[in-house]
């Protein structure tokens, strides 16, 4: 049976597997919801949303993508890499495989991760991850709208109509879509602009559940390699746990 991977969020657990390469997710549930059959069958798990005692409650002995930084391939830049994200890495990590697999050859790339915060992190073709950064996620940013005020609504992103153009609104459902959501769009175009012109990134990778979404508004006409796959985590596990 190919090995269950555990994707620990702020308030989701996705468990999965890779088959034949591709990912097979066999639950996507909240934390207190994930079948227990599963959970104790996970072989390697990213956890940045759970306490360490829930975990061992929740997942016995199995190991972390912390506990395993000694076969990484890549050089972090955190000075005490336990305080990077375990997600962070193990996007990283399938970035850093993906270069060796489907290209076979070393380059430089930003991997950027949409969830409840997008973190983006860079690494050169020797392995050197440069650092990186967080920021708050589209949903987070239209909740704290919605919950720190008293007359705001909250935007549903299904009736949301993104313009990255867009500016101005007429009603304050619009203003906030107009304003937050394509606001959002139009950071992350700049912050991809950034990482190749800036950084000299040869690729990029998107990935968590809002990646697709965030694919389908970038500029047509640019050429340069945008890689879209929801399931890095996951990837990346597998490839923290075929290392040996």
């Amino acid at each position: 049976m190919d090995p269950l991977f555990a994707d620990i969020g702020n308030s989701t657990i996705k468990i999965a597997r890779l088959v034949n390469g591709s990912v097979e997710r066999l639950s996507y549930t909240d934390h207190q919801s994930a079948p227990s059959d599963f959970l104790s069958s996970v072989r390697l798990l990213s956890n940045v949303g759970m306490s360490l005692t829930k975990q061992r409650e929740r997942f016995g002995d199995c190991p972390s993508v912390h506990d395993l930084l000694k076969r990484l391939p890549l050089n972090l830049a955190y000075t005490h890499p336990k305080q990077l994200g375990q997600d962070r890495i193990a996007v990283m990590m399938a970035a850093w495989s993906y270069d060796n697999i489907k290209i076979q050859k070393r380059g430089s790339f930003a991997a950027i991760d949409f969830g409840s915060c997008v973190t983006t992190d860079i690494v050169d073709s020797k392995g050197k991850h440069m650092g990186g950064n967080i920021d708050l996620g589209l949903l987070w940013r239209l909740r704290a709208a919605h919950n720190f005020s008293e007359n705001l609504p909250m935007v549903d992103m299904e009736d949301s109509v993104p313009d990255v153009d867009g500016f101005l609104a007429n009603n304050t459902l619009r203003a906030l879509d107009v304003g937050i959501v394509s606001g959002f769009l139009r950071q992350q175009i700049n912050h991809i602009k950034i990482c190749f012109e800036q950084y000299g990134v040869e690729r990029v990778f998107l990935t968590g559940g809002q990646s697709s979404w965030i694919g389908r508004f970038l500029p047509k006409e640019d050429l340069r390699e945008i890689i879209v796959d929801e399931d890095l985590v996951i990837r990346g596990l597998n490839d923290i746990f075929t290392l040996g």
